[in-house]
């Protein structure tokens, strides 16, 4: 594994609300206590996690106006979050507004739209490391992040990935962030800022504030178009978890 990178102008990718903080939250600390500047890009709104809404609804069907109360909800929580940690003002985060769970759509369908959002930014903010979703992770939508991210990114710009589901190979491991006690309870905190994501998963929500954060090499070498079996293997097995959360419940 490599030193930690530059973290002076630091750009972080989040599919949905709540990936960045879980991801990447102590990246975030570290790099506003040496003064750096930190953007997120929320890709989704999160708008179409239909379990945890069911749940705080208390009915089966979710409307198209339940999800757009749903994606302002989880919007705010995520700025509450990023405030938390020390993250303030119009230009550390962006919603982008792409529709949740249908990213590797996008991907299939040829739409770059995504990818043209990703290279504006990374024009104007001029980031010393992008730090973004794997694709060995098991969600579909963070695997086609994954691709526009690194179409958008050259080279000339160093990239890390983080998991989120699932494992990512340890001997692609690049860094790791090692939390003082102080940071992880700051990380811990922020993700509980994400209440409706607590509502079926609150342990394995808060599990992700472990004393490390470990960041993986560039994945140019094996990303690809995602299957539509695939995305539905994936979207069965998300659905799976959602269940037993809810049972629990």
């Amino acid at each position: 594994m490599t030193a930690v990178p530059d973290l002076r102008r630091v750009l972080i990718l989040a599919t949905h609300p709540d990936d960045d903080v879980i991801g990447a939250g102590g990246v975030i600390l570290r790099a506003i206590a040496g003064g750096g500047c930190v953007r997120v890009l929320f890709i989704t709104n999160g708008e179409s996690n239909t379990w945890p809404q069911r749940a705080m609804l208390r009915k089966w069907r979710i409307t198209a106006a339940d999800r757009e109360d749903w994606a302002r909800l989880r919007s705010d929580e995520a700025q509450r979050s990023l405030e938390s940690l020390g993250a303030r003002g119009g230009d550390c985060c962006f919603f982008l507004g792409y529709p949740d769970q249908r990213i590797s759509e996008l991907l299939r369908n040829g739409d770059t739209r995504l990818q043209s959002d990703l290279d504006r930014h990374g024009s104007e903010f001029r980031p010393t490391l992008v730090i973004v979703p794997s694709f060995f992770d098991i969600h579909t939508d963070h695997r086609a992040t994954a691709w526009f991210a690194h179409k958008a990114f050259g080279p000339e710009i160093p990239i890390a990935t983080y998991v989120v589901h699932g494992q990512a190979p340890p001997m692609r491991a690049l860094f790791t962030i090692r939390l003082t006690p102080a940071e992880q309870k700051r990380k811990r905190d922020a993700i509980a800022c994400h209440e409706s994501q607590l509502l079926l998963s609150r342990r394995r929500f808060l599990a992700h504030a472990r004393a490390t954060e470990t960041f993986y090499a560039p994945e140019h070498d094996v990303i690809r178009v995602i299957s539509p079996m695939q995305e539905r293997l994936a979207a069965l097995r998300h659905a799976l978890r959602a269940i037993a959360g809810a049972l629990r419940h």
